[in-house]
Parts: structure tokens; C-alpha cells; sequence
């Protein structure tokens, strides 16, 4: 972990498994150039799936720490679980920062990088332009492209709790979603 890492972190952190917050900080301490950055947010639930049972809360907590992140200055967002990266993710084209997950910036400390396929996927949010982008993979695997697209449809487009665009983020925020 030589090179540095000039960025400004939010971690997006639940209470999960116990400690397993407090060791991505501990690691990602240990990164030259990077500053982590605390949002003061409320540390519920195991991860945002386990907020399904209060969808308004779960709502009020992404679109706050989006809010909170920006005001921040922070330069990234990263996620410890892969569910929340899938929410998160989406969000990324509306807001001043990048949003990843922190292994992302272990990598780079080491000089690895890799892109992240379901981001720029879901950055897409146009089911035709994903799967003109998965055609080849489609092919190779033998897939029915209406399943695929049924899976696109519920489970990349469709999998967004809090709405991408930021302008309805107020509403929630107020409580009148």
C-alpha cells in the first residue's frame, strides 16, 4: 500500500457485523493521503436491506448522508457492504463525489484498479443501453435476453429505494415522500 491516496472519505457504515466498521477504518487509515471524514450519522441496521422494514427511515438516512457527504466536501462516498453499493452506486451522476467501495481504495493504494461493471450499469439507467452492452456476454452464456431484461428491469434499474435524481431528495428529507 504505497501509493498515495489523495481523497477526502465518508465511510457509508452500519453497525453490520460487529467491529467490522471500526477494521475498514483501521485499514484504510493506514492509506497515505487519505482523510476520513465523519457525517455523524446514525449507525443502524446491518446494512440498508435491513432497513426494508422502515422504508420512509431508510429513504431520510441515504438522501441525508448524500446531502451531509456533499456539504462535507468529501471527494468519496465509499460503502462497506455490497448491498449498500448497490443503492448507492446509482447515485453517483447527481452528486460532487465519487461513490465506491472501499476496497476500491485499497486497491488503489496498491496500484490496482478495476472497473466497477455494475456501476457504469447502472449509470445507465436505460435497460436497451444495457443490454446492447451485455449482448456479447448474453450470447456467450446462452441467456434469454427477455429474462435479462426482466433482471435489469427489477434488479438494477428497479432496485433503488431513494430516487436517483436529487431535486426529490428535499421531500423525503421534509418527510413528505
Amino acid at each position: 500500500m504505497t501509493p498515495p491516496v489523495r481523497k477526502r472519505v465518508a465511510l457509508h457504515e452500519h453497525s453490520g457485523g460487529l467491529g467490522v466498521a471500526d477494521a475498514v477504518k483501521r485499514v484504510l487509515s493506514e492509506i497515505e493521503g487519505l482523510e476520513i471524514v465523519d457525517l455523524d450519522m446514525p449507525n443502524v441496521g446491518y446494512a440498508i436491506t435491513a432497513l426494508r422494514a422502515v422504508p420512509d427511515y431508510r429513504r431520510k438516512l441515504v438522501a441525508e448522508e448524500l446531502k451531509r457527504a456533499e456539504e462535507a466536501g468529501v471527494t468519496t462516498l465509499a460503502g462497506i457492504y455490497h448491498s449498500d453499493h448497490r443503492e448507492l452506486v446509482g447515485h453517483e451522476s447527481q452528486w460532487s463525489f465519487e461513490i465506491i467501495n472501499f476496497m476500491e481504495l485499497i486497491g488503489e493504494s496498491m496500484g490496482i484498479h478495476r472497473e466497477d461493471d455494475f456501476k457504469r450499469l447502472k449509470a445507465m439507467q436505460d435497460v436497451d443501453a444495457i443490454l446492447a452492452d451485455s449482448s456479447d456476454l448474453i450470447e456467450t452464456y446462452g441467456l434469454n435476453p427477455e429474462e435479462v431484461r426482466e433482471v435489469v428491469l427489477k434488479d438494477i434499474i428497479g432496485d433503488q429505494s431513494v430516487p436517483i435524481d436529487r431535486r426529490e431528495h428535499a421531500a423525503i428529507l421534509a418527510g413528505s415522500d
